[in-house]
C-alpha cells in the first residue's frame, strides 16, 4: 500500500500537485471510521491539541503522545484497501516527524514556489505596512526552512518540487516520483491535464548529484515527453496575481535575505527546480504593461462611470416625471375608489336590507305555509266529515222511502181490510166472524202507529239536517307570490347589481324550474278568497311587475329599458 502526503506553504499552489497525482490514480483518503475525520482534520485537531494556531518566525516538530495513535491507526484501517492513495495538507509542516514515524510506506512530496508568490497570492489588503510585508516573507522562509530540512534528512522518502516547474513539465515530476517513490505504483502511458494530452515514456535513473542547473537540465532533456502541446503556465484566480504585482513583490523580497537564502537553498536541493528564473527586463516590460494596462481600465472606468452618472442622472428625472405623472393617477384612483366604495357600502346597505326583508318574507311564506297545511287538514277533516254526514242522509233518505214504502202497503193492506171488514159486517152472523174482524182492526192499528213512528222520524231528521257550507279561502297574497311573474320579478331585482348576463340566466333559470314543477291543482280564480284585496297588492310589487314585463316582452334588445321603466315607476308610485 503506498501513501503520499503532499504540503507546502499555503501560496505554493500545492493543491495542483496534488490534482495531477489523483489525474495519474491516486485514490482520495476515506474518513476515518470510528470518529469520521479526514487527514487535514486529525492534523487541525493534533495541532489545536498542542497549542499551534498559525505560522510564525520559528517552526517546530510537534511531539504527538501514543494517545493520539489510534486516531491515526482508525484513518489507516478505514483506507487498508487502496494501494494508492493520499491527501495534502500545508498543517503537515509541524507533523513531518510524526507521519514519517507512523508508517515507513509513507512517501513526502514537499512543493515550493518563489518568494514572492507569498504576497501575489493574498490579499492585498492582507498588508498593510512595511512589518506586515516583513513578517509574511519571514514566515515562508522559516515555513520553507522546515520544509528544506525535513528533505535533507529523509531524501529516500521526499520529493522536493517546485509548482511551477511541475505545471511547465508535469511528465518529468511524474517520471522522478515513479523512480523516487516507489517502482510499483502503476501510472498510466498518457494523462489528460489542463486540456493537453501527456505522454510519458519509461523513467530514466536521475543523477544523484544535482547541485547545478545543467546536470538538472541534462536530466530534462534525458525525460524526454510527447505532447500534444505544451501546458500553458499557471494563471493565479487571485486578481493581485499579475505581471506588475509580481514585479513588485521580486522587489520586495530582494531586500529579505533570509527568503532569498532559503530559496536559493531549496533550488540547489530540489528533485525539480524551476529551470528557467525568467529575466529582469522582460518582467519589467510586462510590469509597465500591467500598469499601462491597469491605467487603461481605470480611465476606461471612470470614463463608464461617468456615463453612467449622466445615465443615473437622466434616469432620476424620468423617474420624478414617473413619479409625479403616478402621483396623479393615484389621486384620480384614490377618488374613484371612494366613489366606487360609497357606491358598494350603499348597495351593500341595500343587498343587507334586503336580505332582511327576504328574511322575513321567508319567515311569513314559512308561517303560511304551515296555516296552509293546517287548513288542509281541516277542510280534508270538514269534507271527510260532510261525506260521512252525507252518506247518513242518503242512508236516511232510503230506510224514508223504504218507510213510504211500507207505509203505502200497510194503508193498501188498511183499506182492504177496511173494505173486507165492512163486507163482513155485512154478512157476517156468527162469533167467528166477529173476532175476525177484531183482529183486522188490532193489525191495522199498528200499521198506523208505526207509520206515525216513521212521519215523526223523517220530520226529526230533516229538522236536524243542516246546510253544509264551503270553506272560506285565504292565502292570496302568498298565491300571487307563488306565480311565475312574481318569482322572474324576484331573481331579476336579486341579481340586478351583478350585470346584465347574470340576470338573464338566473331569470331563465327560474323560468325553466317553473316549467319542469309537478302541475298544480286547478285553483279558484282570485277573487273568491277572503283576502283577495291583499292579492291585489301583491301584484303591484315590483317583483310582479317586472316579471310580467319580462313574460310580455319579446324583444332581448328593448327589455332592459323596459325594466328601467318600470323601476322608475314604482318609485314614484311608492313616493305618493
Amino acid at each position: 500500500m503506498n501513501k503520499v502526503i503532499i504540503t507546502g506553504h499555503p501560496s505554493s499552489a500545492y493543491e495542483e500537485v496534488e490534482e495531477l497525482l489523483h489525474i495519474c490514480g491516486m485514490a482520495y483518503a476515506e474518513k476515518s471510521v470510528r470518529e469520521g475525520f479526514t487527514p487535514q482534520q486529525i492534523t487541525q485537531t493534533l495541532c489545536r491539541a498542542h497549542g499551534v494556531s498559525e505560522y510564525g518566525k520559528n517552526i517546530k516538530q510537534i511531539e504527538i503522545g501514543a494517545l493520539w495513535h489510534s486516531m491515526v491507526l482508525d484513518l489507516m484501517l478505514a483506507n487498508i484497501d487502496k494501494s494508492f492513495w493520499g491527501w495534502s495538507d500545508p498543517n503537515i509542516i509541524y507533523l513531518l516527524n510524526f507521519w514519517k514515524s507512523i508508517d515507513p510506506n509513507i512517501a513526502f512530496i514537499l512543493v515550493y514556489d518563489k518568494p514572492e508568490s507569498a504576497l501575489t497570492r493574498h490579499d492585498i489588503t492582507h498588508f498593510n505596512g512595511q512589518n506586515d510585508i516583513k513578517d509574511g516573507l519571514n514566515a515562508w522562509g522559516a515555513y520553507n526552512l522546515e520544509l528544506l530540512n525535513f528533505y535533507r534528512q529523509n531524501q529516500d522518502r521526499c520529493l522536493l518540487v517546485h509548482a511551477q516547474q511541475v505545471r511547465l513539465s508535469a511528465a518529468s515530476y511524474i517520471q522522478q516520483l515513479r523512480v523516487r517513490i516507489s517502482k510499483n505504483l502503476k501510472f498510466p502511458d498518457k494523462i489528460l491535464w489542463k486540456g493537453t494530452e501527456i505522454l510519458c515514456d519509461t523513467p530514466k535513473k536521475p543523477p544523484r548529484n544535482r547541485k547545478n542547473a545543467k546536470q538538472n537540465e541534462e536530466f530534462e532533456a534525458g525525460q524526454t515527453v510527447i505532447t500534444a502541446n505544451v501546458p500553458a503556465p499557471y494563471l493565479a484566480d487571485n486578481q493581485n496575481d499579475n505581471p506588475l504585482s509580481r514585479y513588485i513583490a521580486k522587489a520586495l523580497t530582494h531586500g529579505s535575505r533570509q527568503s532569498m537564502r532559503v530559496y536559493k537553498e531549496l533550488q540547489e536541493s530540489a528533485n525539480l527546480p524551476l529551470l528557467n528564473e525568467g529575466i529582469d527586463g522582460i518582467a519589467a516590460v510586462d510590469a509597465w504593461q500591467a500598469m499601462a494596462e491597469q491605467i487603461y481600465k481605470t480611465q476606461a472606468q471612470t470614463k463608464q462611470i461617468e456615463n453612467l452618472s449622466e445615465q443615473l442622472s437622466r434616469a432620476e428625472q424620468n423617474a420624478q416625471d414617473i413619479v409625479r405623472s403616478l402621483e396623479g393617477g393615484i389621486s384620480r384612483a384614490k377618488a374613484e375608489y371612494e366613489s366606487v366604495k360609497n357606491h358598494a357600502d350603499f348597495l351593500k346597505h341595500e343587498q343587507e336590507s334586503l336580505h332582511v326583508k327576504l328574511n322575513e318574507q321567508s319567515k311569513k311564506f314559512a308561517d303560511i305555509e304551515k296555516q296552509k297545511v293546517e287548513f288542509s287538514h281541516t277542510i280534508q277533516q270538514i269534507e271527510k266529515s260532510a261525506k260521512e254526514k252525507a252518506e247518513q242522509l242518503e242512508q236516511l233518505k232510503k230506510q224514508l222511502e223504504e218507510a213510504k214504502k211500507i207505509a203505502a202497503e200497510k194503508e193498501k193492506q188498511a183499506k182492504e181490510l177496511d173494505a173486507k171488514n165492512r163486507e163482513l159486517q155485512s154478512k157476517a152472523q156468527d162469533g167467528e166472524l166477529k173476532q175476525e174482524n177484531e183482529i183486522l182492526l188490532s193489525q191495522l192499528h199498528q200499521v198506523q202507529e208505526e207509520l206515525e213512528k216513521y212521519y215523526l222520524e223523517n220530520q226529526e231528521l230533516k229538522k236536524n239536517a243542516k246546510p253544509i257550507a264551503a270553506p272560506k279561502l285565504y292565502g292570496a297574497k302568498e298565491r300571487v307570490k307563488n306565480t311565475l311573474e312574481y318569482r322572474i320579478g324576484a331573481a331579476i331585482i336579486e341579481h340586478w347589481r351583478s350585470g346584465k348576463l347574470t340576470l338573464l340566466s338566473a331569470a331563465k333559470k327560474v323560468q325553466k324550474e317553473w316549467e319542469n314543477r309537478p302541475k298544480p291543482a286547478n285553483l279558484p280564480p282570485l277573487e273568491e278568497y277572503a283576502d283577495a284585496e291583499k292579492g291585489y297588492k301583491a301584484k303591484k310589487h315590483l317583483s310582479y311587475r317586472l316579471g310580467l314585463t319580462w313574460l310580455n316582452h319579446k324583444n332581448i334588445l328593448t327589455l332592459p329599458a323596459a325594466l328601467l321603466q318600470d323601476i322608475k315607476e314604482f318609485r314614484e308610485y311608492k313616493q305618493k
